[in-house]
């Protein structure tokens, strides 16, 4: 632990990461307060709290006795004209438009249709429990939930990602930025020490992760009424996924998450995310000794990884297997816990994407740091 602790401190002491945490911190702010403020949420937020969430007579009449105001109205208007919108909700015909537009055929298009004709299952149970007439943010409910799940939540996870990428570059890279790695390396512990080095920069990362989330969640949530809104069904009849080749179509989870459950979901993962990246980080920074290129090497890697589907043929296995891998799967949180979308050809996308990563990475990394502990020093 002592070693741990001495590399801890040697990263702590880094102005570029410390730097690269308070603009992150200044990123997000300015994310926030940017985006301007929807008083009509905070008034939908605010009325929850009195009215409850669930939608019906009981609701439309209590809301109807609050004081008279534009805000009422339209939220009337708006609550009282909302169907159940999963009782006539058919998503095979999704399948069908994915099919055709990727012209997919064979075992690939077998697998479409049974990713949908799963999810039409879940839309049953969904239409039954009644899960779309649910309040959220009413008429805001889109636009509140793509800025905090669209834009807050993913620019988070990607600062999380970075930070723990320069910390753990930096430790790895440490030796040879200051040409003691002969030194270093034929001490008693040797080069084993690069194992160290991997667990003080990933409690850096994560402790950096945790700190950004908290302080960003602070801000957003202060600037942004959720008080009532927690319990509401993420799925609500007001929420849309907006699709390339549909159009806009309802908000269906496999899994029932309240706001509150999907946003702790969405956090978790994002954790896992971070865990796979810091193999990638730990891998690089062993295989290639100046820190500033196996940065570049990295971002590279990941530029590859996101422009090789775009040369597979549309039905190629491995085209759909890239979404899989941990760059496509952050580009996608949007989606983490819904169908996924026309590129997606499983459901669970997320979590086996993350899962499988995660082994395999760390297989990667077990092969990398036996392959440094044999490597010449000069």
């Amino acid at each position: 632990m002592r070693l741990v602790r001495t590399e801890i401190k040697k990263i702590i002491a880094s102005y570029a990461i410390l730097g690269f945490v308070a603009l992150s911190l200044v990123f997000n702010a300015l994310l926030i307060t940017t985006n301007g403020k929807d008083r009509y949420a905070d008034y939908v937020a605010g009325v929850s709290e009195t009215i409850g969430i669930e939608l019906g007579y009981d609701f439309s009449k209590t809301l109807m006795g609050l004081p008279q105001s534009e805000y009422r109205e339209r939220l009337f208007n708006e609550t009282s004209e909302l169907k159940n919108v999963f009782a006539d909700y058919f998503v095979g015909e999704i399948a069908k438009t994915y099919i055709s537009t990727l012209n997919l055929s064979g075992k690939a298009a077998e697998d479409m249709r049974a990713k949908y004709a799963d999810l039409q299952n879940i839309v049953a149970e969904k239409a039954e429990d009644g899960d779309s007439l649910s309040l959220y943010f009413a008429g805001s409910t889109y636009s509140q939930h793509k800025k905090l799940f669209g834009f807050v939540m993913p620019t988070l996870c990607v600062e999380g990602i970075i930070i723990t990428l320069l910390s753990l570059l930096f430790t790895l890279g440490y030796e040879n930025i200051n040409r003691t790695e002969q030194l270093v390396y034929t001490s008693k512990v040797g080069r084993f020490i690069v194992l160290k080095k991997y667990v003080a920069a990933a409690i850096i990362g994560f402790l950096a992760y945790i700190l950004l989330m908290a302080l960003t969640f602070a801000l957003y949530f202060t600037a942004n009424d959720y008080s009532g809104v927690w319990d509401s069904n993420v799925s609500s009849g007001f929420n849309a996924i907006r699709d390339i080749a549909i159009g806009f179509r309802p908000f269906a989870t496999w899994h029932n998450f309240t706001v509150l459950s999907y946003l702790l979901a969405t956090v978790g993962l994002s954790f896992g995310l971070v865990f796979c990246f810091s193999f990638v980080g730990f891998i690089t920074g062993t295989s290639i000794r100046n820190s500033y290129i196996a940065f570049l090497a990295i971002f590279f890697a990941g530029a590859l990884f996101l422009a090789l589907p775009m040369l597979l043929p549309s039905d190629s296995y491995a085209r759909f297997g890239f979404m899989l891998t941990p760059i496509w799967l952050l580009l996608k949180q949007p989606l983490w816990f819904t169908d996924g979308g026309i590129d997606v050809l499983w459901r669970n996308f997320e979590t086996w994407g993350v899962c499988l990563s995660f082994a395999a990475l760390a297989v990667l990394a077990v092969a990398a740091s036996i392959k440094f502990t044999k490597r010449d020093i000069v």
